[in-house]
């Protein structure tokens, strides 16, 4: 299985009396799409849910042997922000 996950953050202090330090922060991080090429992963796609029946029409898609999923059917974060470690 392989992921790759980026990040990076920034964080400040900032001494506003002499009794009080505010510390800001903040963090993002950015996870790709997993994917196991040789292991063909499963997955739940609401988009192509039809019903129970047929597994073609319960939304599950494995990965380069459904028709139309890509080998990483495991779709990535981008959206991962957080408070900054201080």
């Amino acid at each position: 299985m392989r992921e790759q996950i980026w990040g990076g953050f920034f964080d400040d202090s900032w001494k506003a009396t002499e009794k009080l330090t505010i510390e800001m922060g903040v963090r993002y991080e950015a996870h790709f799409m997993p994917a196991a090429y040789n292991l063909h992963m499963v997955s739940f796609w609401p988009d192509r849910y039809k019903g129970v029946g047929s597994l073609e029409g319960s939304g599950i898609v494995q990965g380069g042997v459904s028709p139309g999923a890509p080998n990483d059917v495991v779709f990535g974060n981008w959206h991962d922000f957080g408070p900054g470690s201080a």
